[in-house]
């Protein structure tokens, strides 16, 4: 992962919400990323359709 960071870095110059989200997790481990992620998607889904069911 920091071998591509200053490919990032390039290409994110012009787009700074990307770029300032990505910073903020340099730190947090790749896995860490993408099972928070995972979660929070899933947990929308439930959300709707637990809405769904209960029209």
């Amino acid at each position: 992962m920091a071998d591509l960071r200053p490919t990032f870095d390039e290409a994110s110059r012009d787009h700074p919400r990307p770029r300032d989200g990505n910073s903020a997790q340099q730190e947090v481990p790749p896995q860490q990323i993408r099972d928070d992620a995972f979660s929070y998607g899933l947990g929308r889904v439930l959300d709707g359709l637990a809405a769904w069911l209960d029209a």
